[in-house]
């Protein structure tokens, strides 16, 4: 589309597309898109130099990497690590988690999934992707064990592999026991995943993005979310958490640490170790105390699930 935009195609030779006027053109077209993230825009430039960078390899002494000098530097969009999303508002969680929706009602592992990314904080991909055996007893202490060791986990960083404690409301809510029943009820694996949409219902592949197409209609037709690029999603419930936490004015080694942020300073990156014991204390005061009445009535419906 790139290439079409100006008249070319990548039928066309290389010195058709080897131009600065013509990269140039390219490069603007691409800068001028509308509601396209800073992300988007990086990746679609990126496919412009690899295309100048292999014309280069394959005829160095014709084509020349000058031409793509002067390719803008994409910066990251403001909301730092999580590019245009936006942590919910109580109202908007009290709308989402209501039980008079039917959308966790008919498919209890998506409740499960979201409630994972509102007290862990995992993007769609950890929280998808947990097996039986990642759901741990260490010292007494229930806990998550994102940990990449299978071809469908994809985590963004190093800091997204960690043990967080499951927060006391997810277990009086009753995930461990809603766990453990499924797992005795399907004869599963410690190996197999937990939810169902780890694999793509139809297609038997792994597609950890599932969950964030199946929830935005539902988004919508709640009215939490109006527009395609308003930054309400999946990745808002890690958004949620992280702003309970700082909230609390804990310390920010200790957020990232729960959070699975990538800690920018020599301090916190090489100094800053903490016990479970120390973890679980510090996200015990992450609660959502105003939910509380639909999780007394979710502990019900959930009781008879799976």
């Amino acid at each position: 589309k790139m290439l079409k935009d100006v008249g070319l195609s990548l039928k066309d030779a290389y010195t058709k597309f080897h131009d600065r006027n013509v990269i140039n053109q390219i490069i603007q077209n691409v800068m001028d898109i509308e509601n396209l993230k800073n992300a988007g825009k990086k990746v679609r430039l990126s496919y412009i130099k690899e295309l100048v960078m292999h014309a280069c390899a394959m005829e160095p002494d014709y084509f020349s990497s000058k031409v793509i000098a002067g390719m803008p530097t994409i910066k990251k969009d403001d909301s730092s690590d999580d590019n245009g999303h936006l942590p919910y508002s109580d109202d908007q969680l009290l709308n989402i988690f209501d039980p008079k929706h039917d959308f966790f009602k008919n498919n209890p592992d998506r409740f499960w999934v979201c409630m994972v990314s509102l007290f862990t904080g995992a993007r769609a991909n950890p929280a998808i992707t947990l097996q039986y055996k990642d759901i741990i007893n260490e010292n007494g202490i229930d806990c998550f064990h994102f940990r990449v060791d299978h071809k469908a986990k994809r985590f963004k960083n190093k800091a997204s592999r960690r043990k967080v404690p499951i927060h006391h409301q997810l277990l009086d809510l009753g995930f461990v026991d809603y766990v453990r029943r499924k797992k005795g009820k399907i004869n599963a694996n410690d190996d197999d995943f937990i939810f169902d949409d780890a694999v793509h219902e139809n297609s038997r592949k792994y597609n950890n993005n599932y969950i964030s197409r199946k929830l935005t209609p539902f988004l919508k037709e709640i009215g939490v979310k109006q527009e395609s690029y308003d930054g309400y999603d999946f990745h808002s419930f890690r958004d949620t958490i992280s702003k309970t936490l700082q909230k609390k004015l804990l310390p920010p080694a200790l957020i990232n640490r729960i959070i699975g942020w990538e800690d920018k300073q020599t301090y916190e990156k090489y100094y800053s170790k903490f016990t479970l014991e120390e973890i679980k204390e510090t996200l015990e005061k992450a609660e959502y105390d105003f939910l509380k009445p639909h999780f007394a009535e979710w502990k019900k419906i959930m009781a008879k699930k799976p």
